[in-house]
């Protein structure tokens, strides 16, 4: 259908974290805020330090496509509010309404950018996010906000089935997820189009010189190595030992510990490069 773009995860993360009773809330619970790099790069920031975190963004959290599904689920809400003048840092929640995403903002007639002029991060006491931090210091106005907020409850068996929708509205073959023989059943491709050799710990990629994102590789290299030496004689079956990194676990006759086994595991597919895009 078309590429997966950073706008979509984006929206995707935002439209789970409005419901905080779904099953699949937990995967987005700690998310704080999401900043756009490009069309092909999105940074998370989490409310707590801890490593599955990526795992529960990247491979638990069903994929929305936002152009396709977004005036499906959501509406445009208003809002306008006066400030006095404002510091960088400053924060200042807008609405009690669950903000999926900005529309837009401006100070009078003045446009402000997102991501370059404020963010909206999270309310974490109430779950909401509706709080607009502003990265740069504003003069005193009037500030005029458009939103898209959630029509209803995600409830039924497919998206929007308790709403009229068919599952023809909502369900896109787009990411890991797809529709398989009816709208009720759904398969998942754990890796699209990358097929990750044993060896590969770091999940580095290299872009390479064709246009994103039909460029670039993940490698096994001197960097894959350096992340499992760091851990090499320490374990994850005993007491908590904080060196013990799981991802440079591989030797399967002897989970638990990272021994030379492991490393070899690497060493043996140095140098080799793997998931480069499909044409």
């Amino acid at each position: 259908m078309r590429n997966y773009t950073a706008h979509d995860v984006e929206f995707t993360i935002w439209y789970h974290y409005a419901f905080s009773d779904a099953w699949n809330w937990p995967v987005v619970m700690d998310v704080h805020h999401t900043r756009i790099v490009d069309d092909h790069t999105i940074e998370v920031y989490f409310d707590k330090y801890d490593y599955s975190l990526l795992y529960d963004v990247g491979t638990e959290m069903p994929l929305l496509p936002k152009n396709e599904v977004i005036s499906q689920l959501c509406y445009v809400s208003n809002a306008s509010f006066s400030l006095p003048a404002v510091s960088a840092s400053t924060e200042y929640e807008f609405t009690d309404q669950q903000v999926v995403q900005m529309v837009g903002l401006s100070l009078e007639t003045s446009l402000m950018v997102e991501g370059v002029d404020y963010e909206i991060v999270v309310n974490s006491t109430e779950n909401c996010h509706n709080v607009i931090h502003f990265l740069k210091p504003q003069p005193a106005g009037t500030y005029y906000a458009a939103y898209y907020t959630p029509k209803w409850k995600p409830t039924g068996y497919y998206l929007g089935s308790d709403h009229g929708l068919t599952w023809q509205d909502t369900m896109y073959s787009l990411g890991s997820h797809y529709p398989y023989t009816s709208p009720f059943d759904l398969k998942k491709n754990m890796h699209f189009f990358l097929n990750p050799p044993l060896g590969e710990t770091d999940w580095r990629w290299y872009w390479g010189e064709a246009p994103k994102p039909r460029s670039g590789y993940f490698q096994i290299n001197i960097f894959d190595v350096v992340k499992a030496t760091a851990s090499y004689c320490h374990r994850g079956d005993g007491p908590y030992d904080p060196q013990y990194f799981p991802g440079a676990d591989l030797d399967a006759s002897d989970l638990g510990y990272v021994g030379i086994y492991d490393i070899v595991t690497i060493t043996g597919k140095y140098r080799m490069k793997w998931g480069k895009p499909p044409p």
